[in-house]
Formats: C-alpha cells, structure tokens, sequence
C-alpha cells in the first residue's frame, strides 16, 4: 500500500494465481486476464485493459473507502472471457488496509420446502379422507349424468 502525500489516495498491487486447470507453466496456453474493480456502494464495475502478467497495480483509490475486486482470464486467441473470479473486498482505512476473501454463499431456501411440503401433505390427507366418506363424497362430487 502506497498513500499520497495528502492521505487521500493509496494504491495497491493485486495479485492472483491462474486457473489450476490452465497450464500456463509449460507455456501450453497463454491467458490474458481482465481485472475489474469498484466502490461497494456503486453499480458499474471500472474495467482494466486485459494483460499478460498475473499482477496490476491499482492507483489513486480513495482511502476510508471499500472495494470490491474481480478477475477472469481468456486465451489469448479467444474473444470470451471465462467466468469471474470470487470477490476480493478491500478495506481501505487511515491506518492501512484490510482485505476480506468472500465467497458468496447461497443458502437453500428451508422455509419454502417445508411450506410446501406441509401444503402437499394436508391436500392428501384431505383427498384421503374425503374419499372415504361416501356422503361428502357426492356431496362435494356430484354424480354426472350419462
């Protein structure tokens, strides 16, 4: 982390590993990767140009601000970008810097299987009982005529 004279701005280097299944060692593959970045409250991500080297140093961020950083790589000779890395958060204070990793976890949505599953369960209990009962039967089904 590098800061300005002011203390206002810093700038970092961000690092980061190819993908394990690219075997970028023996020089099979030549990736290029894109870097994005931007504060976490805006919306639209701020585009580095795509390169070669596995680091990019990061200028003039704003301290007392968080970050949120993302990489995906491509070959060289391909025009689509794979998929994006996980969300690195970095968290800019007057003291220095913090970075948090963060895999976005979804959780399974209980509540509507056991909602569900209690809806399901009572219309069979009901289909049960109402087809034992020959009064309610025709009652609620009335026979049709031939």
């Amino acid at each position: 982390l590098n800061t300005s004279q002011t203390g206002i701005h810093g700038d970092i280097q961000v690092r980061w590993d190819p993908p394990p299944t690219a075997d970028v060692q023996k020089g099979w593959i030549t990736l290029e990767y894109e870097l994005q970045y931007k504060e976490v409250n805006e919306t639209k991500w701020k585009e580095l140009e795509p390169r070669l080297s596995t680091m990019v140093p990061l200028y003039s961020l704003k301290m007392g601000r968080d970050y949120e950083i993302r990489v995906r790589s491509r070959q060289r000779t391909s025009e689509k970008f794979g998929e994006f890395s996980e969300i690195l958060y970095v968290s800019f204070s007057q003291t220095g810097i913090e970075f948090v990793h963060c895999a976005e976890e979804i959780e399974f949505p209980w509540f509507l299987v056991v909602i569900f599953g209690t809806c399901g369960l009572a219309v069979t209990v009901i289909l049960i009982l109402l087809s034992k009962q020959p009064r309610l039967k025709m009652l609620i089904f009335p026979p049709v005529p031939v």
